[in-house]
């Protein structure tokens, strides 16, 4: 059984990976900004499906806009 872990700031962390490529994203309440290598969301992603496969969980959960999310991106491609 997994466990919600939340920081001393409110965050959940999240780690995943393939290949030589990871990811490590934050989440947090707040006003739905998302930041990607300290880039904004839709400079990072310039498709608009990229963008759309991003939000869907938000969408799903009826949560846009209540949560920040922060991401760092290492390795692999933009998609």
């Amino acid at each position: 059984v997994r466990e919600q872990e939340i920081d001393e700031r409110g965050r959940s962390y999240g780690r995943g990976g393939r290949k030589t490529s990871t990811a490590r994203v934050w989440i947090q309440p707040g006003e739905g900004m998302i930041t990607v290598n300290q880039r904004e969301f839709l400079d990072y992603f310039s498709r608009e499906t990229d963008r759309d496969l991003i939000l869907s969980p938000f969408v799903a959960t009826e949560t846009c806009g209540k949560f920040d999310v922060t991401v760092a991106v290492e390795g692999g491609g933009v998609t």
